[in-house]
């Protein structure tokens, strides 16, 4: 893939892919797996690519037979897992999420501008402090960040810190129409150059496919419309 440094009609630009550090996943380095719902994935100094979303964002009817396929299937895949298995999990599980989630159920909170900016306000606070929010796209009921995780800096503390502060905010400023977040999250850690082109490629598209606000220290200028 070529580097992305053209505008596109909403005006979102790339900084060239190879400005950015070589900071993936190192297999034969120490890597901490914890979570019993969905396995995450800790080791300092990486790429992580983050989703979470809105607690109405998914019909519960899905997510109760998602939640039965994925622990039937997780009892015969144990955990460490090889490449390929990884990736048979997210083709089973992570993009059918994704892909339900798209479809715009719920209350879509972050369709309008103001309550987006509390949530990426809440994001930038640290940035370059415990991590760095290399790009992230704002959806109207979900978000997708990616991030370069600094020294003991957990994703689950991150992803905590996030959830909480910004709900603290939404629910302060709008009371009872905040919605909530969804209570768990899904993250991959970047193997590869490949691998983090796709992601910043993935984020872009959502945007032009219908994102509230797009930015990230690999857009040159950080839009919203």
């Amino acid at each position: 893939m070529d580097d992305l440094d053209k505008n596109d009609h909403k005006g979102a630009r790339w900084r060239a892919f190879s400005q950015l550090g070589r900071h993936y996943l190192r297999r034969d380095d120490t890597i901490e797996v914890h979570g019993v719902k969905l396995p995450h994935w800790n080791q300092e100094d990486i790429y992580v690519f983050l989703n979470f979303r809105l607690g109405d964002s998914l019909p519960q009817q899905k997510l109760n037979q998602l939640k039965s396929e994925r622990n039937i299937w997780m009892l015969s895949h144990p955990q460490p897992w090889s490449q390929q298995t990884e990736n048979e999990f997210h083709r089973k599980f992570s993009h059918r999420i994704e892909q339900w989630v798209d479809k715009g159920y719920g209350c879509c909170f972050f369709r309008n501008s103001f309550p987006t900016s509390i949530l990426v306000a809440t994001m930038l606070h640290d940035d370059g402090i415990k991590y760095e929010l290399v790009a992230y796209v704002v959806m109207p009921n979900h978000v997708h960040a990616l991030v370069r995780m600094f020294e003991n800096i957990r994703v689950e503390t991150l992803m905590q810190e996030w959830k909480s502060i910004s709900s603290h905010k939404l629910k302060k400023q709008f009371g009872s129409e905040w919605c909530g977040w969804m209570e768990n999250y899904f993250d991959r850690a970047i193997r590869d150059e490949n691998h983090l082109n796709n992601v910043i490629s993935y984020i872009y598209k959502n945007y032009c496919r219908g994102g509230i606000q797009i930015g990230g220290s690999v857009f040159e200028c950080p839009t919203r419309h």
